[in-house]
């Protein structure tokens, strides 16, 4: 950066980048949308997903958990792995009561099962699948190429279709 920066200068334009948590439009289109989960929802119940949550079940006592309490322990083995990474040496070894709790078989299923939500989230909803996203991309190709004197927010509220 030169010396004659100023970081002042730089504005934080939040709602264009993340459209998709300011547009109520989009909102209701995309997110709340059935359609756009329809593959996690249906490998979220599987045989393979319900034969995990039985093992987990049987291991810790027969507790009630249900198949979204699985996903939850995977999130949190993942979290908890991770900021352990962060901060441990090369010599720490890594572990979680967490993931204690889950067969090593079942890691390949629920990271599948992630995959699956991350790109129907990112790759479906955010694509040109979805009329409103199309539009939305060609705002900002606009705003990047000149300034843009409408806020994202306001072009949501004006697209007809």
């Amino acid at each position: 950066m030169s010396e004659d920066s100023n970081v002042s200068d730089i504005s934080i334009r939040d709602e264009e980048l993340r459209f998709f948590e300011y547009c109520e439009r989009y909102i209701k289109t995309v997110e709340e949308n059935a359609s756009s989960l329809v593959e996690y929802k249906s490998f979220l119940n599987s045989p393979e997903v319900i034969e995990i949550r039985d093992k987990v079940r049987s291991e810790i006592g027969d507790h009630e958990l249900s198949v979204e309490d699985i996903v939850t322990i995977y999130q949190s083995c993942g979290y908890e792995i991770a900021a352990q990474a962060a901060l441990a040496d090369s010599t720490s070894s890594l572990n979680s009561p967490w993931c204690q709790l889950l067969p090593h078989s079942s890691l390949y299923t629920l990271e599948y099962l992630s995959d699956i939500k991350v790109s129907t989230s990112t790759v479906w909803c955010s694509g040109i699948l979805f009329f409103i996203a199309y539009f939305y991309f060609i705002y900002l190709i606009v705003s990047i190429s000149w300034t843009s004197t409408i806020p994202s927010y306001r072009f949501c509220s004006m697209l007809t279709f």
